[in-house]
């Protein structure tokens, strides 16, 4: 019975030490984490703890530095997608392989290239990327295809043949541009950048307020030639016209005064009148003279 809980106190002890192994491991990857997010050679893709251990894994997975994998990673449209580089890098390890990965071009009239290798003295091919293929699946709206073509139908037939001889180097992931190619061909658009890209902002029409929603409102102005009407969260933005002059616009129209100058003429009148109230408007209204002396001053005539 003594023996029995020695041994279940040992086992317990050694899950105990084990799992505070792990612990100081997991602790230890952390800090490790911190301190490479606070430098600047990470990529702004992998900023966060969690990223950083998620490539610390995978770096010790494909034997290749963290600082190296997360080079040669982007995300894509949402997508993590590896670069060609490394794809090519990827197969070039591989001891599946006899010889560094390796191309040819087809001596048809359409154009084409291929990567091809060997497996113990045999040769392996991958698919043909053809002029044909990138016209069809519309690869050549994006600029690179016609800029550096040769070197974008190598990264992808790569990808190709590690995805048919040696999927398992490349960790489910596709090439950047293949992603890039996927999407665009989905959407039947073409190419965007993804780096120049910014989030779109969804805008709505703005419409006229019902009656009854007018209603609702408390509303502090009504102008009175154009009709708007301006409630107390749009005043700061527009301006309406001083309501002290607004019950003369009739008057100053049969005076005269031009339709599209009665706001205006308002405001030369508080400024160079100093009417301050309706009842010195009035009096104002009630001098034919001086409102004829005030009528040619706003117009500029002596």
């Amino acid at each position: 019975m003594q023996n029995q809980q020695v041994q279940v106190q040992n086992t317990q002890n050694t899950e105990l030490e084990a799992l505070s192994q792990e612990e100081r491991a997991f602790s230890f990857l952390q800090k490790k984490a911190e301190i490479l997010i606070k430098g600047n050679i990470l990529p702004n893709n992998f900023k966060n703890v969690g990223d950083v251990i998620i490539l610390d894994s995978m770096s010790k997975s494909l034997n290749i530095p963290l600082i190296t994998l997360a080079q040669q990673l982007y995300i894509v449209h949402g997508k993590v997608g590896m670069s060609g580089q490394l794809a090519i890098a990827l197969i070039n390890k591989s001891p599946k392989f006899d010889k560094p990965l390796m191309f040819e071009e087809s001596a048809n009239e359409v154009w084409g290239l291929r990567a091809y290798n060997y497996i113990d003295g045999e040769k392996v091919t991958g698919e043909w990327i053809t002029d044909t293929l990138i016209e069809a699946n519309n690869w050549n709206s994006n600029p690179k295809w016609q800029s550096m073509k040769n070197q974008m139908a190598k990264y992808r037939s790569a990808m190709w043949f590690a995805r048919t001889y040696a999927p398992e180097i490349l960790m489910g992931f596709m090439e950047e541009e293949e992603l890039v190619d996927i999407e665009a061909e989905k959407s039947n658009q073409k190419y965007v950048n993804p780096k120049l890209t910014t989030p779109k902002t969804k805008t709505t029409k703005r419409r006229n307020p019902t009656k009854k929603e007018m209603k609702a409102q408390e509303f502090i102005e009504v102008n009175e030639i154009t009709g708007e009407v301006f409630t107390q969260q749009e005043a700061p933005q527009q301006k309406p016209p001083k309501t002290f002059c607004s019950f003369a616009y009739s008057t100053f129209l049969q005076r005269g005064i031009k339709k599209s100058d009665l706001v205006g003429f308002c405001d030369f009148l508080k400024v160079k009148a100093n009417v301050t109230n309706e009842s010195e408007l009035t009096m104002l209204l009630d001098d034919l003279e001086l409102f004829e002396v005030q009528k040619n001053a706003f117009y500029g005539v002596a």
